[in-house]
């Protein structure tokens, strides 16, 4: 079996789009190398980046304070 591309899901929509459509552009240059290095990624299909609500990301839980009922939906 062949593995496929890595999947990252990501609730920022901006981010998925500056990194996935070619006709994007970057309008800081701090983060430039990394947001190159994350469209060749996404272009050489390594990584298949998609958009998850924040609420159904599970990340949200390791990165955010969460209510006891937010936490608990997860």
């Amino acid at each position: 079996m062949e593995p496929g591309p890595t999947r990252v899901m990501c609730d920022n929509l901006s981010v998925v789009k500056n990194s996935s459509l070619i006709e994007s552009t970057l309008n800081r240059n701090d983060n430039s190398i990394l947001y190159l290095h994350a469209r060749w990624n996404v272009a050489a299909r390594i990584v298949d980046l998609s958009w998850i609500q924040s609420k159904d990301n599970l990340a949200d839980a390791f990165m955010k304070q969460l209510t006891s009922d937010q936490r608990d939906d997860l």
